[in-house]
Parts: structure tokens; sequence; C-alpha cells
């Protein structure tokens, strides 16, 4: 029975006043943004505007950009920069992988997703 005497010895993290300062904020601590995701972003899009074989595979990386990183106000700004200077039909290729973050936690990202689908149905009713 005496196999129990360790556990009174746990360490608490050491992260314990940050977290409380959130909590107490009601919303987590968000996470620092890296310096390269806005460049990135858009880089992305100016590679969608001028077209090519990779377009494809820099849109998909596009989409993982934004859904990590959505909700940023540079991201964001970014992004709907770079939604007004690409075709609609640039998107029609994803349309599965937007649907899929209807419902993400982010509501930057929610409200993207929403606004993206809502043109591309504008354009391609079918």
């Amino acid at each position: 029975g005496s196999s129990t005497s360790g556990d009174g010895e746990r360490k608490s993290p050491k992260s314990t006043t940050s977290s409380a300062s959130a909590s107490a904020q009601g919303a987590p601590p968000e996470p620092t943004l890296s310096p390269f995701v806005v460049p990135a972003v858009r880089g992305f899009f100016r590679s969608l505007q001028l077209g090519g074989p990779e377009s494809l595979q820099d849109l998909l990386r596009l989409l993982t950009l934004w859904f990590a990183h959505g909700g940023h106000a540079e991201v964001d700004s970014a992004l709907e920069q770079g939604f007004a200077a690409v075709p609609v039909g640039t998107w029609l290729a994803v349309i599965p992988q937007v649907i899929a973050r209807l419902d993400t936690r982010e509501a930057g990202v929610r409200r993207g997703v929403l606004r993206l689908l809502s043109t591309i149905a504008l354009d391609h009713p079918q």
C-alpha cells in the first residue's frame, strides 16, 4: 500500500500566471504570429494570380495558412486583399475543403469561409 506516497510531489506548471490572466479575461491567449505568415499568404495569392501548373498545390497551401492563422488582423487583411485579386473560379477546385471548415471555432475564419462560399455561389450557382 505504499505505492501512492509519490503523488503529492508533482510539480505545478510554471505558466500558471499567464494562463490565469487569460482565463480571467474569458479567452485563451492568442498565439504569436510568425513574421513569415503574412508574406507567405501574399506570395501564394500572387502565385495564384500568375497561374501555372502548381496552382492547385499553392491554393491548398494557402488554405492551410488561412485555417491555421486566420483570425489575426494582419492575416485577415492579406486574405481580403488576395480574395479581391484572384478570380472566383480559382476556388472551385477546393470547395470541399472550404465547406469542411464551416464549423471551425475561429469566428474570423468562419466568417471568411461563409463570405467566400457566398461569392462562389453567386458567380457559379450550379
